[in-house]
């Protein structure tokens, strides 16, 4: 089964734990890990700001790195708000749709990491990562915090398993014949 994948590094507030899985919820996608949360995912913030989405909270895997969360994922799209000095590609959130569906059978499953509230990924985890997406913002106030970002890729990578379910439901097509 195809699935993508919410990690969240370092989580800090439970209402942004809670508010993640409420938005990934409300966009079809039921995935949600974090690597060595600071808040608690079960916590009574996090069940408040969750709303409904309880199931995601309790199904939620905890990873202590990084490295042992992707492990396995065939596509791994790192999401930061700032350019780094780091040597990997950069794509705006709209365009991830498309780069992932046009790799076509090649992936099961993509994952989209998020840093911790306070400072983002690190360069190591960027560097874990097969490139880097972020969200177009106005520059003069480029911020967004942590539930909202992953609002955001929620809803651009709807899409993306939209087409995949729609394609596991759809009958094979039988080719024309002369």
């Amino acid at each position: 089964m195809r699935e993508v994948i919410f990690i969240l590094a370092n989580a800090a507030r439970e209402e942004n734990i809670g508010a993640a899985a409420r938005a990934i919820k409300t966009m079809g996608i039921s995935n949600l890990y974090l690597v060595a949360p600071i808040a608690n995912h079960l916590g009574e913030r996090s069940r408040a700001t969750a709303h409904g989405s309880i199931d995601i909270l309790e199904k939620v895997k905890i990873f202590s790195s990084l490295s042992d969360a992707i492990e396995g994922i065939d596509l791994v799209i790192g999401s930061t708000a700032k350019k780094r000095n780091v040597a990997q590609v950069y794509n705006p959130v709209d365009d991830l749709p498309q780069i992932i569906l046009d790799k076509g059978n090649t992936i099961k499953n993509v994952a989209i990491v998020f840093g911790g509230e306070e400072s983002g990924l690190s360069n190591e985890q960027l560097a874990q990562c097969h490139f880097l997406s972020t969200i177009p913002m106005y520059r003069k106030y480029p911020s967004l915090n942590l539930a909202q970002s992953v609002m955001v890729y929620a809803t651009y990578l709807s899409k993306v398993t939209l087409q995949w379910k729609k394609k596991s439901i759809d009958p094979p097509v039988e080719a024309e014949l002369p």
